[in-house]
């Protein structure tokens, strides 16, 4: 299973729903999974009817379960 979104924040870190949208159907597929870092493709259309696609090679980020075990987060 996986959640794809784009969201757009003001300079007050707030959402602009009008120019967010999230996953509606596609693939993301993983070619290497190796020690925290992933790399793969992806092709998905968004419930705002975007089709986007391409790859990603995301290095580990020991810091990230902080971020996504937490209910807060900060705008940088």
């Amino acid at each position: 299973m996986a959640f794809v979104a784009f969201v757009t924040q003001d300079a007050t870190c707030q959402e602009v729903s009008a120019q967010s949208a999230t996953g509606a159907t596609g693939t993301v597929t993983l070619t290497s999974v190796n020690n925290g870092a992933y790399a793969g493709s992806f092709d998905v259309v968004m419930d705002s009817g975007d089709h986007v696609t391409g790859s990603f090679n995301a290095a580990n980020c020991a810091g990230i379960n902080a971020v996504f075990g937490s209910s807060t987060a900060t705008c940088g």
